[in-house]
């Protein structure tokens, strides 16, 4: 039997062991996880053609509905939709506008898509001003076209829509580029009958431009700023915004938001926050040679970044 002084060596001994595990512990969910894809696969093989045109666009979201891809070029529009595991469901790549140039494209999570065009002239009033007209065509997952939508404001107070959800379709309303508003108008709602109906708005004071736009699965809309990360939370519920900043600024690149969590991308990681600006999880990616993401979805423990040659990789998370 070992005398009581070597159990009390033995004893501390395994205090110190514990505690230094459980400080590596804290170091490591810190530092985050390194991730490796679980698959990897082709959602347009057309895009390798554009990869270096800065013009293409590419809009890309995850849900439990599937994968939804939206390539907006010069050549026209290309939407295509496949389930979780890449496996291709539909694809279209004649879509357009019956009056003007497709610019942009809000992917919903049930797989459908507004595409947005805007017309290349202004039509002059009486009064020497002018009118923008911003059209929205619903498309499904299988490129049925569903509804559409007609937005006619004066310039100067163009609203564009700038997000879209199952069933809410959010506005906002900016000034020129070369003159930004000292606020600006948000505007919730939905499309009936080709129409826009509001149920909120909210104003925003400073305006807020150039953000990274998604709504969160309880409704409010995230404008995430591209250089430091900080997040503006508007809330059509309070009809008030609030700010979240990251403790660590970084600039992002994609952002999705899924099951009351954001994710934004950064460089070769993905950051998990809640959106009272709590870091969750860190996930580092280990990623292909060459591969350059442009977009990010999730969806459950699902993480996926397409790059501009229409690439996935797929990764698990937790």
């Amino acid at each position: 039997m070992a005398p009581p002084h070597m159990k009390a060596i033995d004893n501390m001994w395994a205090m110190r062991m514990a505690l230094w595990l459980l400080l590596a512990g804290m170091v490591a969910s810190v530092r985050g996880q390194v991730l490796t894809p679980t698959a990897e696969f082709e959602l347009d093989a057309t895009a390798r053609a554009h990869h270096r045109d800065h013009r293409v666009r590419f809009y890309f979201v995850a849900s439990s509905c599937g994968l939804t891809l939206v390539r907006i070029s010069e050549n026209g529009v290309l939407l295509t939709s496949a389930d979780l595991d890449g496996r291709i469901l539909n694809s279209r790549a004649d879509l357009a506008s019956v009056h003007d140039q497709i610019y942009a494209a809000l992917p919903r999570p049930d797989g459908s898509v507004w595409l947005v065009s805007g017309g290349p002239y202004r039509l002059l009033d009486a009064g020497g001003g002018g009118t923008l007209r911003n059209d929205l065509d619903l498309y499904s997952a299988a490129g049925k076209h569903i509804e559409s939508l007609r937005l006619l404001a004066f310039v100067g107070g163009a609203e564009s829509p700038i997000a879209a959800g199952n069933d809410e379709l959010v506005l906002g309303s900016a000034g020129p580029p070369r003159f930004p508003p000292q606020n600006q108008v948000i505007h919730f709602g939905t499309a009936v009958n080709g129409q826009f109906l509001e149920r909120a708005r909210v104003r925003l004071m400073p305006s807020v431009r150039g953000a990274i736009a998604t709504i969160a699965g309880s409704g409010e809309l995230l404008l995430i700023d591209k250089k430091s990360g900080d997040i503006v939370v508007v809330d059509p519920k309070t009809k008030g915004d609030t700010v979240v900043r990251l403790a660590e600024p970084r600039a992002v690149r994609a952002a999705a938001a899924d099951g009351g969590y954001v994710y934004l991308l950064a460089a070769d990681s993905v950051v998990k926050m809640d959106l009272a600006g709590h870091v969750i999880a860190t996930y580092y990616l280990q990623l292909g040679r060459g591969f350059e993401a442009v977009s990010l979805g999730v969806t459950g423990d699902l993480l996926y970044l397409l790059d501009k040659s229409g690439r996935v990789a797929r990764f698990h998370v937790q």
